[in-house]
């Protein structure tokens, strides 16, 4: 049974949560090497197509955009955080490649029917919204600006494996000094990997994400019904088969 469609008023937690430097820190990026190991796999993939025009949905800071317009690639980033558009624009300029970051919400894109050859929404973006259909509403737009058998490259969380982690809790220090205490829960009526982020000092609650976990199945049945059929799915950016106990899931779909 899905958990039920409505949602607390502050499930737009993103907005807050990613115009905080903070977020440079508690979204847990990366380091440079893995960053370098997934770009060099998305280059294996993206190659043999030779796209025209790429969409980084959710770019974040363009640590994924930047390397890819480095080897050739033209992409275009999107993301709804002032602070995540104004790096990624640093990133783009520091390459000198050219590239456009766009600040935009990925259930409403700004681009016109068919504007690219390729989407890809990398790095678990996809699932902050507060109600299933709203969710949905992302795959749909992000099939509308897909040519016809363009491709959408989908790198979520597996569900079964992020479970399987909690509860979790760390001390995370914060890049200004101090430290936040994160506690992570399955919020299990509502399908929802909840993370709360306190003061180490006074436990003072000073970050909350809320993401939405689905599984395989789930996730085909709403890119089925966007017009998005599932080529292929991986376990990781070497393009090994997804597995149950893989910890990544990558699904390859062809707008139909």
């Amino acid at each position: 049974m899905n958990p039920p469609a409505s949602a607390p008023p502050d499930e737009a937690w993103w907005r807050a949560f990613f115009e905080s430097p903070d977020s440079l820190t508690l979204a847990f990026f990366p380091d440079d090497w893995v960053t370098d190991r997934q770009v060099k796999g998305l280059d294996r993939l993206l190659m043999p197509w030779r796209p025209r025009r790429v969409l980084d949905l959710c770019c974040g800071h363009g640590r994924h955009m930047a390397p890819l317009l480095e080897r050739g690639y033209p992409v275009v980033g999107l993301d709804a955080s002032s602070l995540m558009v104004t790096r990624a624009q640093a990133a783009v300029r520091q390459t000198g490649a050219t590239g456009g970051v766009v600040r935009g919400e990925a259930q409403r894109l700004p681009f016109a029917e068919g504007a690219f050859d390729v989407v890809i929404c990398l790095f678990n973006s996809f699932g902050y919204l507060p109600t299933d259909e709203e969710n949905e509403q992302v795959l749909r737009e992000t099939a509308r600006c897909l040519r016809p058998r363009g491709r959408f490259l989908l790198d979520t969380r597996n569900r079964a494996y992020q479970l399987s982690q909690l509860p979790f809790s760390e001390i995370v220090p914060l890049q200004g000094g101090g430290a936040v205490w994160l506690e992570c829960r399955h919020d299990v009526p509502r399908g929802r990997l909840v993370s709360e982020f306190r003061s180490a000092g006074t436990g003072k609650l000073l970050h909350r994400a809320s993401i939405r976990t689905y599984s395989l199945s789930e996730l085909e049945r709403m890119l089925t019904r966007c017009g998005l059929l599932i080529a292929e799915t991986y376990g990781g950016y070497d393009w090994t088969p997804f597995r149950g106990d893989s910890r990544e899931l990558l699904l390859l779909t062809e707008r139909r």
